[in-house]
C-alpha cells in the first residue's frame, strides 16, 4: 500500500531528503550531541548509540514498520524500509511530518490514549514495532497482536523499569537485548526478537498475581 519504488524518485528522496525535509518542517539543521546522522545526512532514530550500531545492520529493505511516536526516525525508516506507519499525540508535529514524508509513510494523530493505542488495529502485522512515544506502558498487548513471528520490538528509555514494567513482562519469554548509552547511565534502548506467543496466559496471570500482591501490601 505504501511500497517504496525502486526507481529514480526513490533514490532522489534518499539523497536530497536532509535539505527538503528540514525546509518542509521548518526545523533547524542543528542536532544535539546525542543525535547522529547517517551517510546521507538523515537524522537517525534517537536511540542509544550502541543500539543504532545494531539497527543499521538489520536487513530493513523489505520490512514494514510501525511506530508509537513519530519523528525524525519516521523519515529515516522511510528511506530504509518498505513502509512506515506512525502515530503521535502532537498535532502540530504530525502536520509538519506529513508535509515532509514520502509516499511510503502514513502518519496518524490521536491525542487520547485509547485511540492512540488502537491506531495499529487499522493495519496487519509488522516486521518491526517501535515504542518511543506516549503511553508506552499501555502499548504491549497491541504490539504482541501485530508483530510478525520473528519480528523485532524496540523500546527506548527502557531504563525506566517501573512504569514500563508491563512492556518488560509482556516480552520476557523472548530473546532480549539491552543497550545502555556509555557515559549516560540513565538512558537505555532495548529490543526483543519475538518468537514466543504461547505464554500470553502466563504473562496475564503473573500480572494479576503482582496486582494482588500489591493490593495486599506484599510488593
Amino acid at each position: 500500500m505504501y511500497a517504496l519504488g525502486m526507481g529514480e524518485s526513490s533514490v532522489q528522496f534518499r539523497v536530497e531528503a536532509p535539505i527538503s525535509v528540514l525546509r518542509a518542517m521548518s526545523m533547524p539543521v542543528d542536532i544535539c550531541a546525542w543525535q547522529h546522522r547517517d551517510e546521507h545526512g538523515l537524522i537517525l532514530p534517537w536511540y542509544t548509540k550502541p543500539m543504532l550500531d545494531v539497527l543499521v545492520t538489520w536487513p530493513l529493505e523489505e520490512w514494514s514498520v510501525f511506530e508509537y511516536g513519530a519523528g525524525w526516525s519516521t523519515l529515516w525508516y522511510a528511506s530504509r524500509c518498505r513502509s512506515v506507519v506512525s502515530v503521535d499525540n502532537n498535532a502540530a508535529w504530525v502536520d509538519s511530518l506529513r508535509k515532509a514524508a514520502p509516499a511510503n509513510v502514513a502518519v496518524h494523530h490521536h491525542d487520547d490514549q485509547p485511540s492512540y493505542i488502537r491506531a495499529i488495529d487499522a493495519y496487519g502485522k509488522f516486521d518491526l514495532i517501535i515504542v518511543d512515544g506516549a503511553w508506552r506502558e499501555c502499548c504491549a498487548p497491541k504490539v504482541m497482536e501485530h508483530i510478525k513471528p520473528g519480528g523485532y520490538v524496540i523500546l527506548d528509555n527502557a531504563e525506566q523499569d517501573g512504569w514500563l514494567r508491563p512492556m518488560m513482562e509482556t516480552f520476557k519469554y523472548n530473546e532480549h537485548h539491552s543497550y545502555p548509552m556509555p557515559n549516560h547511565p540513565h538512558w537505555r534502548t532495548d529490543y526483543w526478537k519475538v518468537t514466543v506467543f504461547d505464554r500470553w496466559d502466563d504473562v496475564n496471570q503473573e500480572a494479576a498475581n503482582r496486582a494482588e500482591e500489591k493490593r495486599r501490601g506484599q510488593w
